[in-house]
């Protein structure tokens, strides 16, 4: 799946245009690819999550008018509709010709549709039969969902969950995306210290945390703080830094304030994506939230996380155990990661001292002319290296990497001539930063994510 989210990938960097000639030849080809994935049907995408805010409906729930319905949800940003398709009590699929008409809808309008169903785990392979079920629906139009969820909130004993899973991946396949809807660890309800944490990693293709703060088991909870720490600990207990993380926000009554708040978090902790669950149905002030969503979130999340996936594990670059992958890269780590990237011959390889291999980067890019004057005292430059890395300072450096490996010349040319036939979507594309709605902070500190992301796409530049 990771290779599929990488196609799906935007540029996430503002640069001037001196900058961007240098990265015309990666950012055309990304800019293709975005263009053909937004006109295409969805079923042609990559199935899963889509990058973009999403919304849950239950069973008793289905939109009487989903044509009307998705327009509304579309035009406020929602690229994702959560729609219950059984429980544990119910035929495979409830309500068939609600989903064949919702199904019609949403890919209409270029969002997709993930079918849940709320699995007490009494019989597992039951429960597992419903959510094959729904994966295989198709509508009267041709449709079929983009990904299945499983809502544990009843049983997560070890034994059932692989029962589960296994009939689950043996009726659809190991690659088929699987979401398991669970609980916040900070939640108080008994069968969260039953969870198996490392477990649904290895078996989930995401992890749907519901982030309630307002829920019987955890009242009057501060949106941020609680959403914030729920990423953060999902990640220690599984031992995942790479985990695709959804974040479900709690809308049951809330509004404005607290979901931004949510929001704000989710950022902060750099989920993958999130969405949120109403009450009954969302309302206009929710959904005017939600499509603020590109402020919050990056428009590549997915492809983010797979090329910090692919980095980590070549071991180019260099994770500390422990670490969260949204804390700032030390301008070292960078350097080492642009070494091994762009210099695999040099000297630098994984697992060696870190503070020598620093050094060693250090000095193997400004030799390269790749930086500028170093610190020359060794306090000064243990300083140097042990200090984040900004925004603009990591461009600058990649884009002078890229430059004195011979791309430059004829990438100025050709970036004048598509400058002059980009369209005003194309060149907010290219212009909008990680975070879309911000103006560019070029001093913002990089993370391990936005490094990894900023890297991989301009090494595919250069093949």
């Amino acid at each position: 799946m990771d290779d599929k989210y990488l196609l799906e990938s935007r540029v996430n960097v503002s640069v001037s245009l001196r900058r961007f000639s240098l990265f015309f030849g990666f950012i055309l080809a990304l800019f293709n690819t975005y263009q053909c994935l937004a006109s295409s049907p969805s079923n042609g995408q990559a199935k899963g999550i889509a990058n973009g805010a999403g919304v849950w409906v239950n069973m008793w729930n289905y939109p009487a008018d989903a044509d009307s319905y998705c327009l509304r949800l579309y035009s406020n940003g929602i690229r994702n509709i959560f729609i219950q398709s059984s429980r544990s009590n119910t035929p495979a699929v409830c309500n068939p010709s609600g989903l064949s008409r919702l199904l019609n809808a949403a890919h209409r309008y270029q969002m997709r549709v993930i079918a849940w169903s709320f699995d007490e785990l009494v019989s597992p392979g039951a429960d597992a039969n419903k959510i094959i079920a729904a994966a295989n629906f198709t509508s009267n139009e041709g449709q079929k969902v983009d990904a299945v969820a499983a809502n544990l909130e009843k049983d997560l004993s070890a034994a059932k969950i692989n029962l589960f899973c296994e009939k689950v991946k043996q009726g659809l396949g190991s690659d088929y995306p699987l979401v398991a809807v669970i609980y916040s660890p900070l939640n108080h309800a008994p069968v969260v210290a039953t969870t198996p944490w490392k477990l649904l990693a290895d078996q989930f293709s995401v992890l749907a945390i519901m982030s309630y703060w307002n829920s019987k088991y955890m009242a009057n909870s501060e949106a941020y703080q609680y959403t914030l720490r729920t990423i953060k600990k999902i990640r220690e207990l599984t031992g995942r830094p790479d985990l695709d993380i959804h974040v479900i926000g709690d809308g049951m009554g809330t509004g404005r304030d607290s979901i931004n708040q949510f929001l704000a978090a989710c950022k902060t902790g750099a989920a993958t994506s999130a969405s949120l669950y109403p009450n009954q149905q969302i309302t206009g002030e929710q959904l005017s939230v939600l499509s603020q969503y590109p402020d919050f979130f990056p428009a590549n999340g997915r492809s983010r996380l797979a090329a910090f996936k692919e980095l980590t594990k070549s071991g180019k670059l260099s994770f500390p155990t422990g670490e969260d992958p949204s804390s700032n890269i030390k301008r070292g780590q960078f350097y080492q990661l642009l070494v091994r990237q762009f210099y695999p011959n040099s000297a630098i390889n994984p697992g060696q001292d870190i503070r020598q291999e620093d050094f060693k980067a250090l000095a193997i890019l400004a030799n390269a002319g790749a930086i500028g004057t170093a610190p020359q005292s060794l306090p000064e430059t243990n300083e140097f290296l042990a200090a984040s890395v900004s925004s603009k300072e990591a461009i600058d450096i990649i884009a002078k990497i890229v430059e004195s490996k011979g791309h430059s010349n004829n990438l100025a040319r050709q970036s004048k001539a598509l400058v002059m036939r980009t369209t005003k979507q194309a060149k907010q594309l290219f212009a909008q930063p990680a975070y879309a709605a911000e103006p560019l902070n070029e001093a913002m500190p990089l993370s391990y994510l936005d490094a990894a992301q900023i890297v991989l796409l301009a090494s595919d530049g250069i093949k």
